[in-house]
C-alpha cells in the first residue's frame, strides 16, 4: 500500500513529536466510524485499516512500535501494513496497554494521546495502575504531521477524487424514475468500489426542488431510503469514497426526467458564488468580507 520510505518518513515524524513533546510513549487509538481528527491518527501511523472495534498501538521514542488488537484479523491488517510487527491480542486492550508498558519499563513519564477520543474507563485504568504517569494530549501536533502530505499521499487522495467522479458519472448515466434511493446508491458505490474505494459514505435525498414549496429535504443520513425517485424530482448527493484511508467528498444535485427552472437558477447562483468567493480568498481580506457574498448574488 505504502512504500517503505513512505512509512519511514511517518515514523521518524512521530518520534520527532514525541521529542519535542518530551513523551515517554504515545498512545494512538483508531476507530472504525467517522468521526473526530484523531480517529485518523491511527491509520495514518500504523497504516492500518479499521474494521470494526477500538484498536491501538503504542510507539516508543527508539524502540519497534506495539499494537493491541481484539482479533486475529485486526492483527493481521496491522502487521500486514507494515509499521507495527508485534501485536498483542486481548478482549480487554486497556489491560493490555498497562501490560506493554510495564514490561517496556513506562510506569512515570509524559504518556501522549488524544484525550477526546481516550475512553474513560481506559484514563481511570491507567491513573489507577500508573499514578506516576501524566496523559498529555497531542492531537493538534499529531494533526499537524498529517498536514503535511508527501507526493505519495498526494497521489492517493487525487486518485480518490477520481473515484469521485466516477461514482457521479455512473449516477448520471443511469438514473431514471423509478428508482430508489437505494439503488441510486448502489450505482455509485459500484463505481468507486470498482475502482479501488475501500469505504464509501453517502448520502442521498429526493424530492421536487422548489424557491417556494421546496419538496427536497435536507440530505439524509447514511442510511439509504427506498423513496422513489419521481419525474421532476432532484437528487442531492455526498459523494464520499475513502481510499487507503484518504477520503474525497463531491457534493452534487442533479435533476431527473426534465430541466427544473428553480434548480438552473440556484445553479447559476451557485456558480457566481464560487467565482466570486475565488477572487476574494487572498491573504489580508476578512472572512466577513466573503460571507456575505451569497447574499449580495442572491439579491
Amino acid at each position: 500500500m505504502f512504500s517503505d520510505g513512505e512509512k519511514k518518513r511517518r515514523v521518524e515524524a512521530v518520534r520527532g513529536l514525541m521529542q519535542d513533546e518530551k513523551l515517554d510513549v504515545l498512545l494512538t487509538i483508531g476507530n472504525g466510524c467517522v468521526g473526530t481528527n484523531a480517529y485518523g491518527c491511527f491509520r495514518f501511523l500504523t497504516a492500518a485499516n479499521v474494521y470494526y472495534g477500538l484498536q491501538s498501538a503504542l510507539f516508543f521514542p527508539c524502540s519497534n512500535p506495539v499494537g493491541i488488537v481484539d482479533s486475529e484479523i485486526s492483527c493481521g491488517e496491522l502487521k500486514n501494513a507494515g509499521i507495527v510487527t508485534e501485536c498483542w491480542i486481548s478482549t480487554t486492550p486497556i489491560q493490555a496497554i498497562i501490560d506493554v508498558l510495564k514490561e517496556s519499563e513506562i510506569t512515570s513519564g509524559r504518556l501522549g494521546t488524544s484525550l477526546d477520543i481516550l475512553p474513560q474507563s481506559w484514563r481511570m485504568a491507567l491513573e489507577r495502575e500508573m499514578p506516576g504517569l501524566v496523559l498529555c494530549d497531542v492531537s493538534e501536533p499529531l494533526f499537524r504531521i498529517r498536514n503535511h502530505h508527501s507526493p505519495e499521499e498526494v497521489a492517493l487522495i487525487r486518485q480518490c477524487g477520481k473515484l469521485a467522479d466516477a461514482g457521479y458519472a455512473e449516477v448520471l448515466k443511469n438514473v431514471k424514475p423509478g428508482m430508489t434511493e437505494q439503488q441510486v446508491a448502489a450505482e455509485l458505490e459500484h463505481a468507486t468500489q470498482g475502482m479501488g474505494a475501500d469505504y464509501n459514505f453517502t448520502l442521498t435525498s429526493t424530492g421536487r426542488f422548489s424557491l417556494e414549496d421546496n419538496q427536497l429535504p435536507c440530505i439524509r443520513a447514511a442510511t439509504m431510503f427506498d423513496c422513489v425517485v419521481a419525474h421532476g424530482d432532484c437528487i442531492s448527493m455526498e459523494i464520499t469514497p475513502r481510499y487507503n484511508g484518504y477520503w474525497t467528498q463531491l457534493v452534487r444535485t442533479i435533476s431527473v426526467g426534465e430541466p427544473n427552472e428553480d434548480f438552473i437558477k440556484m445553479h447559476e447562483v451557485s456558480c457566481r458564488i464560487i467565482k466570486g468567493a475565488l477572487e476574494e480568498l487572498k491573504p489580508g481580506n476578512r472572512i466577513g468580507n466573503i460571507a456575505i457574498l451569497p447574499v449580495c448574488m442572491w439579491i
